[in-house]
C-alpha cells in the first residue's frame, strides 16, 4: 500500500518476412527499467542489439548501448473520467556522431515531447472507451528518420483517437 511503483523488463522488436536489398535487420532486443510515483513515472531502455539496425557513423561502430529516458506524467482530473497527459523522452543513440563525423553524419539522437488529454467512458454500454487528443513532436534530424519511400517521420503531429481494452 504505496503510491510508489516499478517495473523491470525487457521487449523484443521482431519484424518478420524478408528484407529489401539494403535494408538491415532492424530485430531490436532491450531491458528497461521504471520507477514512478502516482501519476509521474521515469523510465530506462536499454538497448543490447544495434539499435534497430542502425549504424550511423563512418566508422560502423555498433550502436548497442542506446538510451532511451522516458519522463511521463498522466494527472487525473478528480473523478471527472478526464486526464492529462505529459512526456518527455531522449533518445542517446551509442556511439552516433564521433567528433571526426559530426559534420557528416551529426547526432541521430533526439528529444521528442507530447502534450495530451483523454477521458474514460465511466458507465454504460460503452464503458471504459477511451477518447483522446494530443500533440507530439522532436527535434530529430529529418536525414535520418526519412523512409525509404521519402515520407519525413520526424513531423509534428496532432493525434485524435478511440481506444478499448478488453
Amino acid at each position: 500500500d504505496t503510491d510508489f511503483f516499478f517495473d523491470v523488463g525487457g521487449i523484443y522488436y521482431y519484424y518478420p518476412g524478408k528484407r529489401n536489398p539494403g535494408v538491415v535487420n532492424a530485430d531490436t532486443f532491450e531491458l528497461y527499467g521504471a520507477i514512478g510515483w502516482k501519476w509521474v513515472s521515469l523510465k530506462m531502455s536499454y538497448s543490447l542489439d544495434d539499435y534497430f539496425g542502425a549504424r550511423p557513423n563512418a566508422n560502423g561502430d555498433k550502436t548497442d548501448g542506446t538510451i532511451y529516458w522516458d519522463l511521463t506524467a498522466n494527472y487525473p482530473i478528480g473523478d471527472s473520467g478526464f486526464t492529462l497527459t505529459g512526456h518527455v523522452g531522449h533518445l542517446d543513440v551509442d556511439n552516433d556522431g564521433h567528433d571526426a563525423d559530426l559534420a557528416t553524419f551529426g547526432k541521430v539522437g533526439y528529444t521528442d515531447w507530447k502534450v495530451g488529454v483523454s477521458y474514460v467512458v465511466p458507465d454504460g454500454w460503452v464503458k471504459g472507451l477511451e477518447l483522446g487528443a494530443y500533440y507530439t513532436d522532436n527535434d530529430a534530424k529529418k536525414r535520418f528518420y526519412t523512409d525509404l519511400t521519402g515520407y519525413d517521420t520526424t513531423k509534428a503531429r496532432g493525434v485524435v483517437y478511440v481506444k478499448k481494452t478488453f
